[in-house]
């Protein structure tokens, strides 16, 4: 998988591993309002890194390369944002 079709991607989209994803996230499959939530509210970066981690159980090198690249270049928007951020003065949180 390449890393662009890793956007809108979750692990729940991977749901041939539900016992793994519920160790992952906490939630179960079969939960939809919860995985719904999980959808909206989670950040990008902790989905990457999530499906990274699947990946790494389940022993898909490809995929897990591919997640792990995906979180590095969105932590690197985000610190570039940050610190845009910080030069106008503004807090961090």
């Amino acid at each position: 998988m390449k890393t662009k079709e890793l956007k809108n991607k979750t692990v729940f989209d991977f749901s041939d591993y539900p016992a793994i994803i519920e160790e992952i996230t906490g939630i179960s499959i079969k939960d939809s309002d919860r995985v719904e939530y999980y959808k909206k509210t989670c950040h990008p970066i902790n989905k990457a890194r999530d499906i990274e981690y699947l990946a790494y159980k389940i022993g898909d090198k490809q995929l897990e390369a591919a997640a792990a690249s995906y979180a590095v270049k969105l932590e690197k928007e985000r610190d570039e944002e940050n610190g845009k951020a910080m030069k106008k003065g503004y807090i961090i949180d």
